[in-house]
């Protein structure tokens, strides 16, 4: 699969480490990943030490958003890509609700699978509100609850939203280091689920 994890900048500066860390996972994988980070963002001296991700333009208003789109769409390269048919995106996983708005347009625009972080109780106004927008016959979207009790007050808010449990730092065992390979693994699980449109296998052992 090729997935575009983009964050924007409140969720990025405080969570940086998993982002990178899930996207050298989902690499590892055999997945074509981008990270996509706000270009104001990027702009800074240390750039918080984040690499090579791809900006793109946060903020502006409805008339400059198919420009911005555009311009992240010219700007995107896949490990590996060869042309821009290798270029196409199957899932768009946003992380931080200031991004959502993009990254649901941006899913629109290339018909890929849309997978939302809704992570705390705050962002359930927003959540609501995009989820209204959203044409079911062009965006598929699943919405990830960092906890039971978050799915179900997310299914409450949202009774026509797919939701599933992903726990935040979940641990497979004792041992803590293996905290965001379980992490990886349920979001891959969640992401080949929502392209897919069909059940997906757990692994065991």
């Amino acid at each position: 699969m090729r997935i575009v994890l983009l964050a924007d900048e409140s969720f990025a500066r405080r969570e940086i480490e998993m982002l990178r860390r899930l996207e050298v996972g989902l690499l590892s994988q055999g997945h074509r990943v981008c990270l996509a980070l706000p270009e104001a963002m990027l702009r800074e001296s240390d750039a918080l030490s984040l690499g090579s991700p791809t900006p793109y333009r946060l903020r502006g208003g409805p008339i400059s958003r198919t420009h911005r789109i555009r311009q992240f769409l010219d700007r995107l390269d896949f490990e590996d890509s060869e042309s821009s048919t290798d270029r196409a995106i199957d899932v768009v996983h946003v992380f931080g609700e200031q991004a959502w708005g993009f990254a649901a347009r941006l899913a629109t625009r290339v018909d890929a699978a849309l997978v939302v972080e809704c992570w705390s109780l705050a962002a359930l106004h927003e959540a609501s509100v995009l989820h209204r927008y959203l044409d079911p016959s062009a965006t598929r979207t699943l919405w990830l609850a960092p906890s039971e009790s978050m799915g179900r007050i997310a299914a409450e808010a949202m009774p026509k939203a797919r939701i599933e449990t992903c726990h935040w730092g979940v641990h497979i065992d004792e041992h803590p280091h293996h905290r965001d390979h379980a992490r990886r693994h349920l979001v891959t699980q969640s992401e080949q689920r929502i392209v897919a449109d069909e059940p997906v296998e757990e692994e065991t052992g």
